[in-house]
């Protein structure tokens, strides 16, 4: 029997929580990147623009780059099949969960 794609517990798809590879040399991107530096002073830091923008490449690349470092992300790929409240709140604490699971142990 061929299972569908590999699913969490509660049917979410394990795939939306891995920080997808930048492919090769990318465009440097040094205020950006200083940015994303800066974030780390504090707790929780939302990168949002529109489709397209190269939010997906600049952030993989950054966190690529911090590796030695390890900041904690945690990363969720959402789709429009994620707008209802239930089912984004789902992804976002179970991504939690895998980053600082004896921190998120009823979620």
């Amino acid at each position: 029997m061929t299972m569908m794609p590999e699913l969490l517990e509660n049917q979410l798809l394990v795939t939306k929580f891995y920080v997808p590879v930048a492919p090769g040399p990318l465009i440097l991107r040094p205020r950006l990147t200083a940015l994303l530096d800066k974030s780390l002073e504090h707790s929780f830091t939302l990168v949002s623009a529109p489709a397209g923008f190269g939010k997906t490449t600049l952030l993989s690349a950054w966190q690529q780059s911090r590796e030695a470092r390890k900041p904690l992300v945690v990363w969720v790929s959402l789709d429009e099949e994620d707008n209802q409240p239930k089912v984004f709140w789902s992804y976002v604490l179970t991504a939690l969960k895998i980053q600082q699971p004896d921190r998120f142990l009823h979620c």
